[in-house]
């Protein structure tokens, strides 16, 4: 009964970053804030609107590290389109990793993708049972899911 189950579900929780002063807590009266999530395009100062690539990924990482106002990463802030799309999730993520220590989304594109994000983790912060990443699940209107964001 998922009434039952939503009982079980914490106040507030708190999701682990790699410097611990930027640590998070998501709950109670605490608000965070994170990037957007998953543009495909980059608009230049010009007004030229042309496709993200992982250049633009490293970069929005230095801009969320360096900003006051963003207090974790996402796990796509913008799509890039100059990697394979089925390996993409891990150039992100290893972007994400490297140039930021705030809290970050592990990647659900995929079953696989999700694992990938734990491995990862796991290489990083060790065996915890911290929540050192937390995720965004799709949903469809009206009230469905999209099968890959089940599998993750």
């Amino acid at each position: 009964d998922i009434q039952k189950t939503m009982e079980t579900v914490p106040s507030a929780f708190s999701i682990k970053a790699r410097n611990p002063e930027k640590s998070i807590r998501i709950g109670d009266d605490n608000y965070v804030m994170a990037p957007g999530y998953g543009p495909p395009f980059i608009i230049e100062p010009s007004g030229e609107k042309r496709d993200a690539t992982m250049a633009d990924v490293q970069k929005f990482c230095k801009l969320v590290q360096t900003s006051k106002h963003l207090d974790f990463n996402s796990s796509m802030v913008v799509q890039p389109n100059d990697v394979p799309a089925g390996t993409a999730h891990l150039d992100i993520l290893l972007a994400t990793m490297r140039l930021t220590d705030k809290p970050i989304m592990g990647s659900s594109v995929s079953e696989a993708a999700a694992k990938d994000s734990l491995k990862l983790a796991e290489i990083i912060w060790g065996n915890t049972n911290e929540p050192v990443m937390i995720s965004l699940v799709d949903s469809l209107s009206p009230l469905q899911y999209a099968n890959e964001m089940i599998d993750s």
